[in-house]
């Protein structure tokens, strides 16, 4: 299967007094927390492939400590992605 890149939609920026390595590590330690039985059952009358993850509907793509987090999934309507990206806060 021959994949595409997506098209860009828009980003979001929000600045926080931490530093990069726990803004990651807080990422990481909410993730297992989005979903839930609702989600779950939506995720699966989709044909979502990442059903059974946490977070519903995606999986870790790349992982590049504690710059980048990037989720990617796709059910038969739709693929997606959600692009972490953390620098350090600059003064």
């Amino acid at each position: 299967m021959t994949t595409t890149a997506l098209p860009y939609i828009d980003t979001h920026t929000i600045s926080v007094a931490a530093s990069p390595e726990v803004v990651y590590d807080g990422i990481e330690s909410i993730l297992p927390r989005f979903g839930g039985p609702v989600a779950t059952a939506y995720a699966r009358l989709v044909g979502c492939e990442d059903a059974g993850h946490a977070p519903v509907g995606f999986h870790v793509a790349e992982a590049d400590r504690p710059r980048t987090l990037l989720l990617a999934g796709s059910h038969r309507f739709s693929r997606y992605e959600l692009k972490l990206e953390i620098a350090p806060r600059e003064n």
